[in-house]
């Protein structure tokens, strides 16, 4: 008997004549560069394997992102889990002046499915949206890969975001999360590639890039009060008293202005037991009892 898989890659069967059992299969003698093939196989087929489930987490994590504040959590860990995008980081093709661009690669018109920027910003926000300090900075700053992500194009204020909240730098904050829009270059640049389709794209080219992504712009106010939630939290973790006053002006405010917002957050984290403090509408909260 001979190993018909083996000899199909070119193998040479050995029969053995000694007194053995007759269904043992021969032994296959391979040459030098079936040896080399076949380890080059065997390679391939494991970064195709680590690919495959990269863009798994990666599908997943948008997924996730997508379903709401309960998933958010878990779309920052698979997102976080990234390592490579392969094909998916896909290169834009020039477009007729003119032409309008297609919903799917045709051959000619090539548009990536998604960038490593794109992976560190749903990221960013779902991590700052619902993870403490210790899980940020596996994730994010640990993470070689990530942090790579985070340096990527037009989302590298993605890092300045992490930095931010680790450093209770929350006015900065906040302020970032208002001001991320489309660098004008990126319209400079799709001008001089030809990218133009018609006046929409360079009207979004203006627009904040939160608005224009199509997974975050239903989802991006939510998003951006989650993230507040979770910075007052931490902001009055190692306090007993806080001035509302002075919450508001760290928090990038008018320390004289309308505190209504602010109390309507506190009274939601009271309210659903993520912060354990007492309000004193006048001056201060005070944590340590609950109303």
């Amino acid at each position: 008997m001979t190993d018909s898989t083996s000899l199909a890659a070119g193998g040479i069967p050995v029969v053995s004549t000694g007194g053995g059992s007759n269904n043992a299969p021969a032994a296959v003698i391979m040459t030098g560069a079936q040896a080399r093939e076949k380890q080059r196989r065997a390679v391939e087929m494991d970064e195709m394997s680590i690919s495959n489930g990269t863009k798994l987490k990666i599908a997943r994590g948008i997924l996730k992102l997508c379903q709401g504040p309960a998933q958010w959590q878990s779309a920052a860990r698979e997102l976080g889990a990234a390592s490579m995008l392969d094909d998916w980081e896909g290169k834009v093709s020039a477009l007729r002046r003119g032409s309008r661009p297609p919903m799917v690669a045709d051959g000619s018109h090539l548009f990536q499915v998604v960038s490593m920027g794109d992976v560190a910003l749903y990221a960013t926000l779902a991590g700052l949206a619902t993870l403490n300090r210790s899980a940020i900075k596996i994730i994010f700053i640990d993470n070689p890969q990530m942090r790579r992500f985070m340096d990527y194009g037009s989302c590298g204020y993605t890092r300045e975001l992490v930095d931010c909240y680790m450093h209770a730098r929350y006015k900065r904050l906040m302020e970032i999360l208002q001001e991320n829009k489309v660098s004008s270059n990126l319209k400079l640049e799709a001008l001089r590639l030809n990218l133009v389709a018609d006046l929409a794209f360079v009207t979004a080219a203006t627009q904040p890039r939160h608005l224009i992504d199509p997974y975050l712009r239903p989802i991006i106010m939510q998003l951006e009060d989650h993230i507040t939630q979770n910075a007052l939290v931490q902001y009055l973790e190692p306090y007993t008293n806080a001035n509302l006053s002075r919450m508001l002006e760290t928090f990038g405010q008018d320390p004289n202005g309308d505190r209504t917002a602010l109390v309507t957050k506190l009274a939601e984290l009271i309210r659903t037991d993520r912060l354990h403090a007492k309000l004193d509408l006048v001056t201060m909260v005070r944590r340590g009892h609950l109303l």
